[in-house]
């Protein structure tokens, strides 16, 4: 026969505490435990959303041609340009997520030049629909990669501020191969 043999009961009532102190210390437990079943565990990510608010504007300041002369901008671009890469990082790791952490790094290093390029090539198409060069638009190629690092560094401080920075991030990467080539996405929930 294929019956599983019954387990016997089990007694699930909670023993009775042996002093006042441990049931006043019970009660905050269960009470704990259930604020973070109702409104989950807290997160970390408003700290990493108010780091990004002082670096951000720091670093799109000084990129403004009519502003980037003066050597007070430059010196708050500098500012900038250390806080956006390195206090998400430095929260990740204070929160007890050192890898994380490297990832927050990783992330921000390496959104900065691909937001370039991508603006640059946005750019490019534009002034090619214009029929007109990249070279003669005057700025065009700054300003697609101003914005392009802008738009960079915004979307990887939203990405790090309510994905990475939960307890339980949600991502899920996706690959798929076809004859065309590989290809890799990541999704998540919120």
């Amino acid at each position: 026969m294929d019956t599983m043999d019954a387990a016997p009961p089990v007694d699930v009532r909670p023993s009775e505490p042996s002093s006042e102190s441990e049931a006043v210390s019970r009660a905050r437990r269960a009470n704990d435990v259930a604020l973070a079943r109702a409104f989950g565990r807290p997160q970390y990510g408003w700290q990493i959303a108010l780091a990004d608010l002082h670096a951000i504007p720091l670093v799109a300041l000084s990129l403004v041609p009519e502003l980037n002369a003066s050597q007070a901008v430059l010196g708050l671009a500098g500012v900038g340009l250390v806080l956006y890469p390195t206090v998400a990082p430095i929260v990740h790791a204070a929160n007890g997520h050192p890898a994380r952490a490297l990832g927050s790094f990783a992330l921000r290093v390496l959104s900065l030049p691909v937001g370039a390029g991508v603006g640059l090539l946005t750019a490019d198409t534009v002034a090619q629909q214009r029929g007109t060069r990249l070279g003669d638009r005057g700025g065009a190629a700054f300003y697609g990669v101003y914005g392009g690092v802008v738009g960079a560094m915004l979307a990887t401080a939203a990405l790090d501020a309510l994905v990475l920075a939960r307890d339980e991030p949600r991502l899920f990467p996706t690959v798929s191969a076809s004859r065309d080539g590989v290809r890799v996405t990541v999704g998540g929930r919120l």
